[in-house]
């Protein structure tokens, strides 16, 4: 019976310790992928100038992310397609 609780003991420790070793890991690799990671910057002086309606930002068709309204605009259907238009992921 002592033998059944060490072991069960020592699986305990043995637990934890992956745990931590996990969690350890993974909050190196976030913060590297942080690091290194290209994003996006604001640059301030394009936030405090107001958008000229001529750049380009959110009004192709492919749509995307307008960063000077802070919205997604999603991607205009083709005109004059020839077939039906499916979209992936309904159910």
């Amino acid at each position: 019976m002592h033998a059944r609780d060490e072991g069960r003991a020592r699986a305990r420790r043995l637990t934890w310790l992956a745990a931590a070793a996990a969690t350890a890991v993974t909050a190196a690799g976030a913060g590297i992928a942080a690091v290194t990671v290209p994003g996006h910057t604001i640059d301030a002086q394009a936030q405090n100038s107001p958008s000229s309606a001529g750049d380009g930002s959110g009004s192709s068709s492919d749509g995307g992310f307008d960063p000077n309204s802070g919205t997604f605009n999603p991607p205009q259907a083709p005109t004059g397609s020839s077939g039906p238009v499916f979209i992936s992921g309904g159910s």
